[in-house]
């Protein structure tokens, strides 16, 4: 792990990928230590069509005031979302 590139290298790379119009995707699970405003940021760097987060990151970020749309599957636990949320994917799915 000592040689792999650092996160911020890591979402300029995969922006970089999205920009000559390549679908990215993000799976982010385990994680040990991190900040979730610069998680989503470099998430969000990426421009990914699908995220995939395990359920410990969802309530941390929950915790910490991160609130994300997601279409719910099949296999995933039921959590909270406001009707605002419920409206809103309706209209992105």
């Amino acid at each position: 792990m000592r040689n792999a590139p650092l996160p911020r290298e890591r979402a300029a790379a995969m922006q970089e990928i999205t920009n000559y119009g390549i679908p990215t995707y993000v799976t982010c699970e385990p994680l040990m230590k991190f900040d979730p405003v610069e998680l989503v940021e470099l998430v969000g760097m990426c421009s990914p069509q699908q995220v995939n987060i395990g359920q410990a990151l969802f309530e941390n970020l929950f915790l910490n005031g991160i609130q994300l749309l997601m279409k719910v599957e099949n296999n995933m636990k039921k959590s909270q979302m406001s009707a605002a949320d419920k409206i809103l994917l309706r209209k992105r799915v």
